[in-house]
């Protein structure tokens, strides 16, 4: 995530939405104390080759004196041990807008702009299947492999409840205070951000623009778009129905998405 005090935005990354592309060509606007939450190591290399800023600023300190608290200082006093007043909150990659309300000041969250990038949940799906074999080293070479993918897909599938939960947590604001007012789209996220710069009034010229960041892994394994079936599809409508519903996406997935025996 980013918040940025000279342009007042907050950006909350959501997950398979070229978020890391985005943190960093937003990056590029940021100055010694706004927010910006860490990449994986490998990313943050390359925003210091391109002389970006790195990962600052995104540990909270605050004061706790909640139920918690008074029950831990009691544990401690008799423990004979020191209880701390000031407890840290670490803002990552995908915080979320509830985490941005509790531990930013109400000012900020309340007149910054707060936006994400949303994905149509069925090429969401897939990108995030692809991202958990690449973590458990499971790599798709050849056409070969096809039937095997459509496989574990199918599996996948069944279990993606999950996916959508995480990904609707990051942008559901529990205690509906200050939420984000503004999204931007997978799909047309070129255009989407170029607006949002106007809007923001980032006049300044760039040194870097969107596609000078491409940050694909394993770009040499084989990944197949084309997996989805009636069965899966029938299963993600119904888990995914909050995206659906709130940001229009059709039951009818696009073309180029649809299995091909």
């Amino acid at each position: 995530m980013i918040l940025n005090h000279k342009y007042k935005f907050i950006f909350i990354r959501t997950g398979k939405t070229a978020g890391t592309s985005v943190e960093c060509f937003l990056s590029q606007f940021c100055e010694d104390n706004d927010v910006i939450s860490p990449l994986y190591e490998d990313e943050e290399q390359v925003k210091k080759r391109l002389n970006l800023r790195n990962a600052q600023n995104y540990e909270k300190t605050y004061s706790s004196l909640g139920l918690k608290f008074i029950g831990n200082f009691i544990k401690d006093f008799f423990n004979k041990k020191t209880t701390s007043f000031k407890k840290k909150h670490i803002f990552y990659d995908h915080s979320s807008i509830s985490e941005i309300n509790k531990y930013f000041p109400n000012h900020i969250v309340k007149n910054y702009l707060k936006f994400c990038i949303i994905r149509n949940p069925y090429s969401f799906l897939i990108s995030q299947f692809y991202w958990h074999n690449l973590k458990k080293n499971k790599i798709y070479r050849s056409d070969e492999s096809k039937q095997e993918i459509k496989r574990n897909f199918d599996e996948y599938v069944k279990n993606c409840s999950k996916n959508f939960y995480y990904q609707k947590k990051i942008i559901i604001n529990e205690k509906n205070e200050y939420s984000i007012n503004k999204y931007l789209f997978y799909e047309n996220l070129e255009s989407d951000l170029k607006n949002l710069m106007k809007e923001l009034k980032i006049n300044e010229k760039y040194k870097y623009i969107l596609n000078d960041f491409k940050f694909k892994k394993n770009d040499n394994s084989y990944k197949p778009k084309k997996l989805l079936d009636k069965k899966n599809i029938e299963i993600i409508f119904k888990e995914a129905g909050y995206f659906f519903e709130k940001f229009k996406y059709s039951k009818s997935p696009p073309s180029e998405l649809l299995w091909e025996e």
